[in-house]
């Protein structure tokens, strides 16, 4: 049997593999020479263009009859596109990925082995890969069935998704917002410090934490450090229980205050108030020596002292600070349209307002429910929708060639 010579229609897997490997080494001359790919260089309305070169250059190739186009929509380059992007996507998880904004020399660094998607191989294959995507879709559409509508569907999403999160890349800003309790902020500091106005603003009523009950601890009085120094023990504090153990030492809680304030004669008052901290009192007995003391235990704050109980010369027992439950902003957030939206922001419940989200970020981590402010991450992304329903189609599709694959069986 002959072997078809190379680059003899119609083309297979091995001039896919050497077109898309020509690929992969023009990219990496690239990167090595010039750099990662500027995503700011699609930024709008550049990325609109180059959308719409895209979809139009897909079209005018579905009606071309040659080798060229055959080969480009054909499976042996889809095959062959989808393993270079697959080692693609395994590098990234062998190799750490830095961040835009660090800089690094290293050869791995020059080759963009550790900013993938901003590398030039990245940047060819993926505009390959649209450009086999769109003419397909464009091809596939000419003849209407059931079956090549669904087949459309399915690979305009994919095409639209991957088109979108790749060109909306370069409008996508991420905004760090610090807002005041009772205050209204509509700017935020770029990377010079410079402010920034912007279209929302924001108006922090109020900053609200929820703990979790903190532990005890038995700790060395010189060095502060937990005991034993290789594996400290700790004993989470819950009402449910009264009774527990650290060591040798043997823990009867005899009154827990989750908000307590120091009330003179050595001890505490359960009272909800700004600045009042957890409390226990306890009674600690020594089970080899059988001998007990009884006293107060605080976290303290920026309003209290931190009250330990000494056992002896050289072990205290102490409580931890309480690790947060759950942090959240009752905030108000308006726009230059007039838009007024109430809603309370914690962790994974942002607010969708237009093209912008809106998170919880963080507060002043050392006063925890006393922070004055509560931070908030902004992200536009104008592109998401597009993303989106690209994500929809690609769904509806697959879930119809499906079914329609098993009514042929």
């Amino acid at each position: 049997m002959n072997k078809k010579p190379l680059w003899t229609a119609p083309f297979g897997y091995a001039e896919s593999f050497l077109s898309i490997l020509g690929l992969f080494c023009i990219g990496t001359l690239l990167q090595y020479f010039t750099g990662t790919f500027n995503f700011l260089f699609l930024h709008n309305p550049i990325n609109y263009i180059v959308f719409g070169f895209f979809c139009i250059l897909c079209f005018f190739l579905s009606k071309i009859k040659s080798p060229a186009v055959y080969w480009l929509t054909g499976i042996p380059l889809s095959i062959t596109l989808m393993g270079a992007m697959l080692l693609l996507t395994l590098l990234m998880g062998l190799i750490p990925q830095l961040p835009p904004s660090a800089h690094s020399h290293t050869l791995i660094d020059k080759l963009g082995f550790s900013a993938i998607t901003r590398s030039w191989q990245f940047i060819l294959l993926y505009s390959l890969l649209l450009l086999s995507l769109g003419t397909v879709c464009f091809k596939r559409i000419t003849v209407f069935n059931k079956k090549n509508m669904f087949f459309f569907i399915t690979h305009a999403g994919l095409f639209l998704a991957l088109l979108g999160a790749g060109l909306g890349a370069s409008d996508m800003q991420r905004l760090v917002m610090y807002v005041n309790e009772n205050q209204t902020e509509w700017r935020v500091y770029n990377e010079k410090q410079d402010a920034v106005e912007l279209p929302l603003a924001i108006e922090l009523h109020d900053f609200n934490m929820e703990y979790y009950p903190p532990k005890l601890v038995l700790i060395d009085r010189k060095s502060g450090e937990p005991l034993p120094p290789d594996k400290p023990l700790f004993f989470q504090l819950d009402p449910k229980f009264s009774h527990g153990q650290l060591g040798n030492y043997q823990l009867e809680i005899l009154t827990y205050y989750q908000k307590a304030v120091w009330a003179g004669n050595n001890e505490y008052k359960e009272y909800d108030m700004i600045g009042a901290s957890p409390a226990a009192k306890i009674k600690v007995t020594d089970t080899k020596t059988k001998e007990s003391k009884t006293g107060w235990v605080t976290t303290g704050n920026m309003s209290q002292f931190v009250s330990a109980l000494p056992l002896n010369e050289e072990i205290a027992l102490v409580m931890t600070k309480a690790d947060p439950k759950r942090f959240l902003s009752d905030v108000t957030v308006m726009t230059k349209d007039g838009e007024k939206i109430r809603t309370v922001l914690e962790v994974n419940k942002p607010l969708r307002i237009g093209s912008w989200v809106i998170y919880q970020y963080g507060y002043d981590e050392n006063l925890g429910e006393l922070s004055p402010y509560s931070s908030f991450e902004l992200v536009y992304d104008p592109w998401i929708y597009l993303v989106y329903c690209g994500l929809i189609m690609l769904c509806i599709g697959s879930v119809f060639l499906i079914w329609l694959g098993k009514k042929e069986m």
